[in-house]
């Protein structure tokens, strides 16, 4: 949990995003902490550059962080000596709004601090939540593919045992002969309406069942109505590990009505995530950041049903834009098509390039799809590692 109270203090400031956080404070923090060369050259930054968003480059690059030394540079500048105690609450941060010139007032500062204190003592009473940051090993290198909008918190609660987003054997605890679920085997992300037509009802989760089953792959999903809970219970009934992302805070769960649903979940058959803090309340706009996380952590996307304008359409958009390979269902029964539910379905196929699911065959070709892919991106990742 490396400098989590600093990144959570300036999060707390209103005009500081995470756009401007991952961009500029957390390259400015891992240089501006370095002790000497050897520590540097151990423990490199390497950053997203495919799309020239990040202020330092990776090591064939190096030579440009020396052109910016009040960002880039390793532990030097004005006031390093006083950040030696990296433990004291808020020292770095306060020292980024310093030396960018960003100057909050006196009662801003105030106000960030009460929030992030409360955070922090919250965190402290509930010990089944966990916290990653962008800095931390155990953080999902598959939401570097976000660039600048990565989440640079992550607060996850349940059994994290049985999945990992690391290689075998990276950090910790792990081994070749663990049984957790790593890196190099994919993840599927099913989702679709929250109030699916009435054949995708009838036979939605059998169908879901079937794809879980046959993939045999951790189920990352939104802890909707509908079908994302078809695919969350999916898993549980087959035995697959599912995470659930929240577009709230860790204290509550979004819809009431799938609380329990969330309980199943927490009982050892996987994980909540969310990168809001305590208290956050579900907002439009967090529905859509929670789609784009769950488009970048999953290797692929399956649609189990939606409408040619929905939610889902987003998180689709998402995967597309992170090279992640779209599947929809599309039964064959006439009487699927009758209404509108599945226009999505068929747009995404006519548009997009889809693969259809409609049986055993299909659901094997996504099976080895997802193989194929975790294949080639362990291979040739498209985006540098951030660690």
């Amino acid at each position: 949990m490396r400098f989590f109270r600093d990144i959570l203090y300036l999060s707390m400031f209103g005009g500081i995003g995470r756009g401007t956080l991952n961009r500029e404070f957390v390259p400015w923090l891992r240089f501006r902490v370095m002790r000497d060369q050897e520590a540097y050259e151990d423990s490199v930054v390497h950053f997203q550059v495919r799309q020239d968003q990040d202020v330092c480059a990776a090591p064939a690059v190096r030579p440009r962080m020396t052109q910016d030394p009040a960002v880039c540079a390793p532990g030097r500048g004005p006031g390093t000596e006083e950040l030696q105690d990296a433990g004291e609450p808020f020292a770095l941060a306060e020292a980024w709004l310093r030396d960018t010139g960003r100057t909050p007032s006196q009662e801003k500062k105030t106000e960030a601090r009460r929030r992030a204190e409360g955070v922090l003592e919250w965190l402290e009473a509930r010990k089944d939540v966990t916290v990653w940051t962008v800095l931390d090993p155990e953080y999902p290198r598959r939401l570097d593919v976000m660039g600048t909008q990565r989440p640079l918190t992550l607060y996850i609660q349940g059994s994290m045992s049985s999945v990992s987003f690391h290689e075998c054997g990276e950090s910790g605890d792990e081994t070749a002969d663990s049984p957790a679920v790593c890196v190099a085997a994919p993840s599927l992300g099913v989702i679709g309406s929250r109030w699916p037509c009435e054949y995708a009802q009838r036979h939605g989760p059998a169908f879901v069942e079937k794809l879980v089953e046959t993939c045999s792959v951790p189920v990352v999903s939104g802890l909707a109505r509908g079908c994302d809970r078809m695919g969350h219970e999916a898993a549980i009934r087959t035995g697959v590990p599912t995470i659930a992302i929240m577009p709230c805070g860790p204290d509550q769960i979004v819809p009431e009505v799938n609380r329990g649903l969330a309980e199943r979940i927490l009982d050892g058959h996987g994980f909540l995530l969310t990168e809001y803090p305590p208290g956050t309340p579900p907002a439009e706009y967090r529905y859509v950041e929670r789609d784009r996380i769950t488009a970048a952590l999953s290797s692929a996307i399956a649609v189990v049903e939606c409408a040619e304008e929905s939610g889902t359409m987003q998180t689709v958009r998402a995967a597309r834009s992170y090279h992640r390979p779209v599947a929809c269902w599309l039964p064959q029964a006439s009487e699927a098509l009758a209404g509108q539910g599945f226009q999505g379905n068929l747009r995404m196929l006519q548009s997009f390039g889809a693969v259809r699911l409609h049986d055993m065959a299909s659901l094997e070709q996504l099976a080895a799809q997802l193989q194929m892919e975790e294949e080639r991106s362990s291979g040739a990742p498209e985006q540098l590692s951030f660690l």
